[in-house]
């Protein structure tokens, strides 16, 4: 399937020098970023269709290690509607921006105003737990850690994805090109009269 980035309802910042990681996301972790959904980019997605998505990204950090595990709860919660999933601590790459998405039905009861996006440890021990990006650099002030507030916040991006067939076309159409290249290459090394009288006589010799 094709998507194409349709409306972004948060701004990604950019992650300065200046960012700290977060610390450890071990068991009970809440890291809590309050933001502001802008109202008309809410409508884009309550009138999406039935294939088209809803993008959450956080910018993560495993301290360099391969081996951590365990898992962690990422999602965004406005009054009594909570869109979430686990992520296995597995699965996230360092200094990346890890996304999730859903089916953009689950977003439709969001509202223009103030959300809060989310972190939550599992089960995680100190020593094998990932970490998030926080970063001076952000419209959305600073997160709450475990209840306390922090100067700096997540370096997130929420956005919808649209379906859309026709972003496959140019794609597909390099495909078919490549490949009908390959085979006139192929039969050029090999199909040739001139070619295929030299294979025989090399399979002779």
């Amino acid at each position: 399937m094709a998507y194409v980035k349709e409306a972004t309802l948060l701004e990604s910042p950019v992650k300065r020098e200046s960012s700290i990681p977060a610390g450890p996301i071990v068991a009970e972790t809440l890291i809590q970023q309050p933001v502001m959904l802008n109202p008309e980019l809410i409508r884009s997605l309550q009138e999406s269709g039935p294939k088209d998505l809803l993008l959450l990204g956080v910018n993560m950090a495993t301290y360099a290690r391969h081996d951590n595990h365990g898992e962690i709860l990422l999602g965004i919660v406005q009054g009594d509607v909570r869109i979430q999933t686990t992520l296995a601590v597995e699965s996230i790459m360092d200094n990346a921006l890890l996304t999730v998405d859903f089916p953009a039905e689950k977003g439709r009861k969001l509202i223009g105003g103030e959300a809060m996006l989310f972190i939550k440890g599992v089960d995680s021990p100190a020593n094998k737990a990932v970490t998030a990006w926080l970063t001076s650099d952000t419209p959305f002030g600073g997160v709450w850690m475990n209840g306390k507030r922090r100067e700096r916040g997540l370096v997130v991006e929420l956005c919808t994805l649209t379906y859309s067939p026709k972003a496959m076309l140019p794609a597909l159409g390099l495909t078919i090109t490549m490949t009908f290249s390959l085979l006139i290459a192929a039969w050029m090394l090999t199909g040739s009269p001139e070619n295929q009288k030299r294979l025989e006589a090399d399979g002779g010799s």
